[in-house]
């Protein structure tokens, strides 16, 4: 092999590594996103039950007042 060959064979791993090194990243790219993409889930989901708990507990607050309101106008 002579020098020209030499320089394009490692210019040619160089490439390679390079194109091997960009995949990989972008699989840990993918890996990131999609963990992310399942944390975000699960803290809509846990924001959505404390959302529905808020509501729940508000209508339950409302129940007793009025039935408090009730009792005192009996009195």
């Amino acid at each position: 092999m002579n020098e020209s060959e030499t320089v394009q064979k490692a210019y040619a791993d160089e490439l390679e590594q390079d194109a091997e090194d960009a995949m990989i990243e972008t699989l840990e790219e993918n890996m990131l996103s999609e963990d992310l993409q399942r944390k975000l889930l699960s803290k809509e989901r846990k924001l959505l039950e404390a959302e529905n708990r808020i509501i729940a507990l508000e209508n339950e607050n409302t129940l007793l007042r009025e039935k408090v309101t009730a009792a005192e106008k009996k009195t």
